[in-house]
């Protein structure tokens, strides 16, 4: 066969790129740390490369090839998210024919294509209860009593379980996060009651506070004194009536 009909075969070969260069791998990296998105590699997908003319340098059949991103991207996108091109749109690669017959890569096998995609900012969770009572500790409530012939004494109090509620967070890592927490007097005033005999909430029966979000030790705080002041007075007797 004369040097025509083997240039022949081999831009023929070139034709059956997409079954021989089984070996060149397409990989797509997120280059978002945050986001904790892992590589994936992919093998070369029919429709998304070119093949430039064929060369010969020195005796050794050349050609290029040209990958085009978008194909891996939408494939990286269909198992992480949203991701955009942070990369050229496309990579070339050069290939050259071997003497086994087969084309293989000049250099390098794999070409890498970098992504990116924007963190999704995620609140903090709602404090839970056992985080609450530490963060108040054993003197969250305090109780006074206001009967005014009576010398009770002031008593304080750890949070109790369902003496609260807290609202939704609000915020953003910008401006902070914040919580609203309600907390009811009802508990502490029968609480003071079991010391005191009984007694009725007196005033204002509950109190709104705001819990901070420590962005940097990823605990909630709270700003206000301590502990959470309400009144009780004494629970009238009831009148007999004959």
């Amino acid at each position: 066969m004369g040097t025509g009909g083997l240039d022949f075969l081999i831009a023929y070969a070139l034709l059956i790129l997409c079954h021989s260069l089984f070996e060149i791998v397409i990989k797509v990296v997120c280059k978002n740390d945050e986001a904790d998105h892992k590589p994936e590699s992919y093998r070369l997908e029919k429709g998304s490369y070119s093949v430039s003319k064929l060369t010969k340098e020195g005796g050794t059949y050349k050609t290029e090839l040209t990958v085009e991103a978008a194909a891996y991207v939408a494939k990286y996108n269909k198992t992480h998210g949203d991701h955009v091109l942070d990369d050229e749109n496309s990579k070339t690669m050069s290939l050259v024919y071997n003497e086994q017959g087969q084309w293989e890569a000049e250099e390098s096998a794999e070409i890498t294509f970098n992504v990116f995609c924007e963190t999704i900012e995620k609140a903090p969770e709602k404090p839970g209860y056992s985080e609450l009572k530490e963060l108040f500790g054993d003197e969250a409530v305090e109780v006074a009593c206001a009967t005014d012939s009576n010398a009770h004494e002031t008593k304080t109090y750890g949070l109790a379980r369902d003496s609260y509620t807290l609202g939704d967070v609000v915020g953003n890592s910008e401006s902070g996060y914040q919580v609203s927490l309600t907390i009811k007097s009802e508990s502490y005033v029968e609480q003071y009651s079991e010391t005191y005999g009984a007694h009725i909430p007196y005033g204002s029966g509950q109190a709104v506070i705001t819990l901070n979000y420590n962005q940097q030790t990823k605990k909630w705080e709270v700003e206000e004194n301590l502990p959470i002041h309400f009144d009780a007075i004494d629970k009238p007797s009831d009148v007999r009536r004959d």
